[in-house]
């Protein structure tokens, strides 16, 4: 089972973290499943209610200038479920002093050989 997820490790690296942090609403939305539960403090919505809370941060202007994960630990539930604890490490345009961690949780599905993000908590923040 762990190698079925390693492409998706290479994902959270690379792409994931790029879309973050080139502000590609479009690319970090597509990542998601079309129901995500929970998605940090809110349950059962779709991909479009985090397509439309990521573009109202946007709309106020909040860009992020860097976004990097670190810290996988990968648990396998099953050979298409997965759970992902990470840290992100990230920085809004306001500069250094708005740099932070946050530990967060995310909850994966296998579909048609995809992985997608089904559940995401944020479970610490510095």
């Amino acid at each position: 089972p762990r190698s079925t997820l390693f492409p998706y490790t290479t994902l959270f690296r690379s792409r994931w973290a790029e879309a973050f942090a080139l502000n590609d609403i479009s690319s970090e939305v597509s990542f998601y499943a079309a129901e995500v539960d929970p998605y940090f403090r809110v349950h059962n919505v779709s991909r479009q209610f985090i397509e439309s809370e990521k573009q109202k941060l946007f709309d106020r202007g909040v860009r992020l200038t860097s976004y990097h994960i670190r810290d996988l630990r990968i648990t396998m539930n099953s050979p298409v479920e997965a759970v992902v604890l990470l840290t992100k490490d990230w920085q809004t345009q306001e500069g250094a002093e708005n740099a932070r961690s946050t530990r967060s949780r995310i909850h994966l599905r296998l579909f048609n050989q995809e992985w997608k993000i089904v559940g995401e908590q944020d479970l610490t923040s510095e």
